[in-house]
């Protein structure tokens, strides 16, 4: 990623010399493309990671009941996983931002179902 930032730096650089070379501006555009394809990429892994931990938590949560009370063991699949992951990521939010976030969704709820509604009809 340094290397990426690096090459960009020298990019402009050159770009501020020569205003309108094609060939810069060509390099600078892959390079920018190439930097958000990097940076997605991460994001991906981080989140595919975060994925597996919950998957993981989830099973052992699992394996720990079958071995105490002697549960039928059933494992959750990844939608479980997904809910568990979205649920640690609310909590980590303060509650005036989730608060923030509900309102904005229930109003939107309520524009929908106001659509949704016949029109009134005048009486002539």
């Amino acid at each position: 990623m340094k290397k990426l930032q690096e090459a960009k730096n020298s990019l402009q650089k050159r770009k501020k010399k020569k205003l309108q070379d094609p060939e810069l501006i060509e390099a600078e555009n892959t390079l920018n493309r190439e930097i958000k394809h990097r940076f997605q990429q991460d994001k991906q892994r981080k989140h595919l990671g975060q994925l597996r931990a919950a998957e993981k938590s989830l099973k052992s949560q699992e394996r720990e009941k079958v071995k105490t009370t002697g549960k039928v063991p059933f494992f959750h699949g990844r939608r479980e996983a997904r809910k568990l992951l979205a649920e640690r990521k609310k909590d980590k939010k303060g509650a005036s931002v989730r608060d923030k976030a509900e309102e904005r969704r229930a109003q939107k709820r309520a524009a929908k179902e106001k659509k949704k509604l016949p029109a009134r009809r005048s009486k002539d």
